[in-house]
């Protein structure tokens, strides 16, 4: 095996079930107790907590849970508390699992799986004395064959914007890319085939304090499919939850319509009125 030189920060918490790295295999070793890097999704907003408790009503007791980083994930965590027997095979893990775990939500003697931790030092400081919490490669929790065998995987993503057919763009505003598709098209794909599984996008029905609709007639020229149409179930905004499966083009259009802020409606109800001519 080839030596390799390694960074050891003794900041990070030493958790029972992770990855391992010999000092016989370094190289070179450094030291360095740089403060880790947190993240707080903050209070969630009104629409945020509409969203969560659309998003709640859909998870069943038992459930295998991915969700993805946002106000909207955040509030979810928080939404679940009453659940039991949850489950979580997930890219990461933030600090609402703190609270599922003291509520009693979480599933008895299941490993939580993960490739990361991310959140705050409270959260760090907690993983640390979980036995629990098991952190694995992405071939163990995003890799087809890892995922093929989760039953009941309930999949919550976010998106920027949705369109008419059910495409999800995740990546780009503006003409600008500000972000990648991560996890999310793993999960999503997973979630859609998995038995009892759902895949969930879960986003705010506007932008620009309400100046444009996140659910658009079709994505512009300067936007990208990170999930195509076929790999959705259920689009939630504060306005509602659009249940796509099973519907044809028409119908999944107009639950869309339904679920975009009222002020936009009409306009979307007449661009669907022209997209449909040339189906």
């Amino acid at each position: 095996m080839t030596k390799t030189d390694t960074l050891i920060n003794p900041a990070v918490p030493r958790l029972t079930h992770a990855p391992v790295w010999r000092l016989a295999d370094c190289e070179t070793v450094i030291e360095d107790a740089e403060a880790l890097i947190t993240y707080d999704a903050g209070a969630p907003d009104a629409a945020a907590a509409a969203i969560a408790r659309h998003a709640a009503a859909l998870v069943p007791d038992g459930a295998v849970l991915q969700l993805g980083l946002g106000k909207v994930q955040a509030a979810l965590y928080s939404q679940l508390g009453s659940h039991r027997g949850l489950k979580f095979h997930a890219g990461l893990l933030t600090d609402g699992i703190m609270a599922l775990a003291e509520q009693g939500a979480l599933a008895e003697n299941h490993a939580l799986k993960t490739t990361v931790i991310l959140g705050t030092a409270a959260l760090y400081d907690w993983a640390a004395g979980r036995t629990d919490i098991h952190v694995l490669g992405c071939e163990h929790i995003h890799a087809p064959p890892a995922l093929a065998g989760v039953e009941g995987l309930v999949a919550v993503n976010s998106a920027l914007e949705v369109d008419l057919f059910g495409q999800c763009n995740l990546e780009f505003a503006n003409g600008r890319a500000i972000s990648g598709a991560g996890g999310a098209p793993d999960f999503a794909h997973a979630a859609r085939r998995a038995k009892g599984g759902i895949s969930i996008i879960a986003l705010p029905a506007t932008f620009g304090g309400g100046k444009g609709s996140r659910i658009k007639p079709a994505l512009g020229p300067d936007a990208i499919a990170s999930l195509s149409r076929t790999e959705i179930d259920v689009v939630i905004t504060e306005c509602g939850a659009a249940d796509l499966h099973g519907k044809s083009v028409h119908q999944r259009a107009e639950a869309l319509i339904e679920i975009a802020a009222p002020a936009f409606r009409p306009a979307l109800g007449q661009a669907w009125a022209e997209i449909q001519k040339r189906l």
